[in-house]
């Protein structure tokens, strides 16, 4: 990273300016943009103090005759031999060392201490835990066999392991907590119906599963399409925190593909999942690690459509402090839900290829991808919605871009305001959004990364791309585009633009394609080939007050190409920006500027010379044009209808060199329309 991109993380603070025309001209950035890794700010591993040695000698009481109220510490080895104890009213059973096995016990109200829980002892009736934050202790729980296992262990270990959760919950825990722990589950099952039966590991809801670093979740290898690991559905108020989640992605049958009983195959084995959140509220993901997923890390939907009366949004979702890694499809996605926050996560190498699992479409390290279709009639239907989400303080990277040009980018497919990406860092990574509203993408960091803000097809699009914004982000693209910008509804102001081409407008397939209804201002660019670029069709775009620095001797500072034939006008300004030579830039004057357009106005900046190369109506006045020494002014490459070059003020270098040299000019074999105005100007020479 440049010394001063280091400087503006360490120095600055939010200058952000959220309304009317921002007056600051340099971006800036949150000092804790980003998280430098997960913040470990409440990421503590819950501390679990061992059982201890546990009694041999057998107890010298019964609970048969327990008093009811009565409260027995168990010091000893209590063995049911297979029956069942109905206590009396009220009895509670602490933990002094000793243990409870092989029966059931029959409370009436009574409470248990959960250190005396295990797998040969069943609970009935009602009662409580004495301390609603229970341990898990492996060495209680011998049916959950650690380390590398049989497919029937790992189903064994899945079942053994959600009874705990749900004994747990039972017994009123609000919390469980495992330390050093490392099993594999398996979650696949056998289709219903060509519908997989979902056999991830269940959360109840109102709960709290609490892991340490070294406890590992790791999933069986498996050749299903479609399984998960850990899965909360239809529940709300549940924390997940802290461990490692191992997908298993290396090992993965590939080979073993869903075929129906038409003999159509089905899903090519991306939507497995290590956490999937369906239809719940009030979900708070931190100080996890979820890695190798077969297909996504992490996924947000719901269970019934959008459309559907049974709809339930999955909301107030909080994910934070994370660390997602190397799924195969995508880190985290997205697909239904509403005030979600991604906050100090670290993204890293989503949709990467690996020896034997290559990445699959999208590759990303994120994607909301709400699904939508057209009737007959063209209404949309809404079959999935996603809005309300915010990303803040995360870093996304893909640590070899180079090896993996596909994989990572924060990708924006479809949403609905407020969608807010700020103060996050990408590292050879990018951001996108295509058809979107209400997306503010602001005080970002990208170093290897630029921004695509909109897609050409949706030129024209107020209906459902509108009021994105894009400011007070700085973004070094060497080689690349820094900030893309297409669609419709867009400003972006008061960025830092670094890459081979500053800003890109408007590239797309034809006329009807390109950007509208945009304003750009206050950029600062540095670009090595092009400023600024548009392609295809502007219409009721502004560009204006930016400044242009070209680093090296480069063909064009400013393209413009518009190929408006409407007969309304376009409403395309480029006004008051100024192109100059960059610190250390080989030019000896601004580079020059290639007009090719139709219905453009240039007023009032400032820049090399330019060249004309077709098009028509364009309106050239009031600008300052400083061309190279061997240089014309404006010269024309062809003709330009209706083109106006009037009240500018341009040097030029005659006496500097042995070629003929003029303000305005016309190449040879090219004769000028009589609509063609190219008077008055003031021609100078420094």
């Amino acid at each position: 990273m440049k010394m001063h991109q280091l400087m503006l993380l360490a120095a600055l603070t939010i200058a952000c300016s959220c309304g009317g025309s921002p007056t600051n001209r340099n971006a800036s950035v949150d000092p804790d943009a980003g998280p430098g890794g997960p913040n470990e700010a409440g990421c503590v591993d819950p501390i679990i103090e061992p059982l201890g040695p546990i009694a041999t000698s057998p107890c010298e009481f019964s609970l048969d005759g327990a008093a009811a109220g009565a409260t027995y510490a168990i010091d000893c080895r209590m063995d049911l031999d297979g029956a069942t104890v109905t206590l009396a009213d009220d009895v509670t059973l602490s933990f002094d060392g000793g243990e409870i096995v092989g029966g059931t016990l029959s409370f009436a109200g009574g409470r248990i201490d959960g250190r005396l829980l295990n797998d040969t002892l069943t609970i009935k009736g009602e009662a409580t835990l004495i301390d609603p934050v229970m341990a898990f202790y492996p060495e209680r729980w011998r049916t959950i066999v650690e380390g590398p296992v049989s497919d029937v262990v790992a189903t064994q270990n899945r079942d053994a392991f959600e009874a705990v959760l749900k004994l747990a919950h039972k017994l009123a825990a609000t919390r469980i907590e495992i330390g050093a722990f490392d099993a594999f589950f398996k979650t696949d099952g056998p289709l219903s119906e060509g519908t997989p039966t979902n056999l991830a590991i269940s959360i109840p809801g109102d709960f709290q599963l609490a892991m340490s670093d070294s406890t590992h979740l790791r999933m069986q290898p498996h050749g299903h399409f479609r399984s998960v690991l850990i899965g909360l559905e239809l529940v709300n108020d549940v924390t997940l925190s802290g461990g490692h989640l191992h997908g298993e992605r290396l090992e993965h049958d590939y080979d073993s593909g869903y075929v129906d009983s038409d003999g159509s195959t089905g899903p090519t084995h991306e939507w497995v999942a290590l956490v999937s959140i369906k239809s719940s509220q009030r979900v708070d993901i931190g100080c996890m690690t979820l890695e190798d997923a077969t297909g996504d890390n992490l996924v947000i939907s719901g269970v019934h459509h959008y459309n559907d009366p049974l709809y339930v949004p999955a909301s107030d979702i909080e994910i934070h402090n994370n660390r997602f890694s190397g799924a195969r499809r995508t880190n985290l996605v997205v697909t239904s839900g509403e005030r979600i926050t991604f906050e100090h996560n670290l993204v890293e190498d989503g949709g990467v290829d690996l020896p034997g699992s290559p990445g699959v479409a999208p590759s990303a390290n994120f994607n909301m991808e709400p699904h939508r279709e057209r009737a007959p009639d063209g209404k949309l239907i809404e079959f999935e919605r996603v809005n309300d989400v915010v990303f803040r303080h995360n870093i996304f990277r893909v640590n070899d871009r180079e090896a993996n040009p596909k994989a990572g980018d924060l990708l924006l497919s479809h949403g609905n305001g407020p969608i807010l990406v700020e103060n996050n860092r990408f590292e050879n990574d990018s951001v996108s959004f295509t058809t979107t509203d209400g997306v503010e993408i602001a005080n970002n960091v990208f170093d290897g990364g630029g921004i695509a803000a909109g897609d050409a097809e949706n030129f024209g699009r107020d209906d459902f791309v509108f009021g994105n914004r894009v400011h007070h982000n700085h973004v070094s693209a060497p080689g690349g585009r820094a900030l893309h910008i297409a669609g419709n509804g867009v400003e972006a102001y008061d960025n830092i633009l670094e890459g081979n081409t500053g800003i890109d407008l408007g590239p797309g397939g034809g006329e009807a394609e390109g950007l509208s209804n945009a304003e750009i201002w206050n950029n600062e660019i540095t670009a090595t080939h092009t400023g600024i670029r548009t392609i295809n069709t502007m219409q009721n775009v502004v560009i204006r007050n930016n400044r242009i620095a070209m680093t090296d001797d480069s063909t064009w500072s400013v393209v413009l190409a518009n190929e408006w034939s409407g007969d309304d006008g376009a409403g395309f300004v480029f006004e008051a920006n100024s192109v100059v030579v960059a610190d250390g830039g080989t030019s000896r004057a601004p580079p020059a500027a290639l007009l090719f357009a139709h219905t453009l106005t240039m007023v009032g900046n400032t820049m090399g010379e330019v060249q004309i190369g077709g098009g028509s109506r364009i309106d050239f006045r009031n600008n300052t044009v400083d061309s190279r020494v061997d240089a014309h002014g404006v010269s024309f490459a062809s003709d330009s209808p209706n083109t106006a070059i009037t009240d500018n003020t341009i040097h030029i270098y005659p006496s500097k060199t042995p070629l003929e040299v003029h303000c305005v000019f016309a190449r040879a074999g090219v004769t000028l329309s009589a609509s063609v105005v190219t008077t008055p100007n003031t021609c100078l020479e420094d």
